[in-house]
């Protein structure tokens, strides 16, 4: 490394590694280029770093690599660089990944742990119904998010809009049909998302995503 940086430096030590000492028969500026012309002939820039890093990922042997390897996680695309190319759905993003990994704190959730009366484990705060605040609720049933619903996820399920107003009944094959989407999007984290990692239709702009029934938006 030192060999190719030093050259370009503006400093003295670019004069010494240009010019080498002759009165000696080996420095390690021209033993560095005789060990380069011997054993690197062959070897084209960039290639170092992909033998280092194959021999890291032969010799690793962690449970979280075997994982990712058996999920065929490794060329998914990355959360990080889609929140950094739209900051403006930051947030609705972490939630995505929250409810997928099972970890995102719900008020029936909140109620167990005791961080808020234990009322709630069988009661929505938002609602006042009678109905445990799940994930499904929050994103179907709960008419508090009506009106985020009608602006977010109308234009995919205009169907479950026509025939059943939410929150007011269960028994719309819809909606089921919905249910059953969740079910197995958000109960198997293993699954991949719908759609990949990008940004749903009409939501390039962030309107509504940071809000958790708009979440259904990347189901349809």
């Amino acid at each position: 490394r030192a060999y190719f940086k030093y050259p370009t430096l503006r400093t003295w030590i670019s004069d010494l590694v240009k010019q080498p000492i002759r009165s000696q028969t080996s420095t390690w500026v021209t033993g560095t280029a005789r060990w380069m012309k011997r054993y690197c002939q062959t070897v084209g820039r960039g290639n170092t770093v992909k033998a280092l890093q194959h021999r890291y990922t032969v010799n690793d042997k962690t449970k979280i690599s075997a994982w990712i390897k058996a999920h065929n996680m490794r060329n998914t695309g990355s959360w990080m660089d889609l929140q950094m190319r739209h900051p403006d759905i930051k947030l609705g993003l972490q939630d995505i990944g929250k409810i997928r990994r099972g970890c995102y704190w719900t008020a029936q959730r909140l109620a167990k742990a005791g961080l808020i009366p234990k009322m709630y484990i069988e009661r929505c705060p938002f609602c006042n119904k009678n109905t445990p605040e799940t994930i499904e609720h929050m994103l179907i049933e709960c008419f508090r998010w009506n009106s985020i619903r009608h602006e977010t996820t109308i234009f995919n399920i205009p169907r479950l809009y026509r025939t059943v107003t939410i929150g007011q009944s269960t028994d719309n094959q819809a909606l089921n049909q919905v249910r059953n989407i969740m079910d197995k999007v958000f109960t198997n984290p293993l699954e991949p998302m719908p759609g990949g990692y990008g940004v749903p239709r009409g939501m390039e702009g962030g309107a509504g995503f940071e809000n958790a029934p708009s979440l259904l938006f990347e189901l349809i």
